[in-house]
């Protein structure tokens, strides 16, 4: 029976009735992103604001770097189909300032305070922490936590604090975690 939109809409709140649509007519990801004309500056900041509340409930830094991180893809940039609705290609710089602002963040903390933020990221792993630790070691993985526009120097300080950070985690609970260890149990 198909489904009239007439009849579902009437009586239906907006955000209920947008919810609908999307049911019936999913949104293509190919889809050009906001059609319409280019948001005004105070609807990004609007937008952007909700955005950095929204990363604010996840409770580790390092865990806001694992979601930016798999938001960006090396090609075609940041991509967020949500994000992308209201404010179209500003997204990207939204994703990428945030991508940015938690990964200095991230460096600038002691060894101790990225220990601490590590383990409450693995905590939140809900008794997956021998996979979360395998997939720290992982250089693809550990490599795409990094913005594009971090200088050599940033890379270089995350890198080998990230790799000593892994290790003392991975040798405190026993398990092989660097790249090189997790070579070495594959051969």
């Amino acid at each position: 029976m198909p489904i009239e939109l007439t009849s579902i809409s009437a009586g239906v709140y907006p955000a209920q009735r947008a919810w609908l649509l999307d049911a019936v007519f999913p949104p293509q990801p190919e889809a050009a992103r906001n059609s319409g004309r280019e948001p005004d500056a105070m609807c990004r900041e609007f937008v952007a604001s909700l955005w950095e509340s929204a990363l604010a409930g996840l409770p580790a830094l390092f865990e806001r770097l694992v979601f930016l991180g798999g938001l960006r893809d090396p090609d075609t940039g940041y991509r967020h189909y949500g994000l992308e609705l209201p404010v179209g290609s500003y997204a990207a710089e939204i994703m990428q300032d945030s991508h940015e602002r938690a990964f200095r963040t991230w460096i600038a903390f002691t060894v101790e305070q990225q220990k601490a933020d590590l383990e409450l990221y693995l905590a939140t792993t809900h008794g997956h922490r021998n996979d979360a630790l395998k997939r720290l070691g992982d250089t693809d993985f550990r490599d795409n936590l990094i913005p594009a526009s971090a200088d050599a120097h940033e890379r270089e300080l995350y890198l080998t604090d990230f790799e000593a950070l892994v290790h003392m985690l991975g040798v405190q609970r026993g398990f092989a975690t660097t790249a090189l260890d997790l070579a070495e149990d594959k051969a």
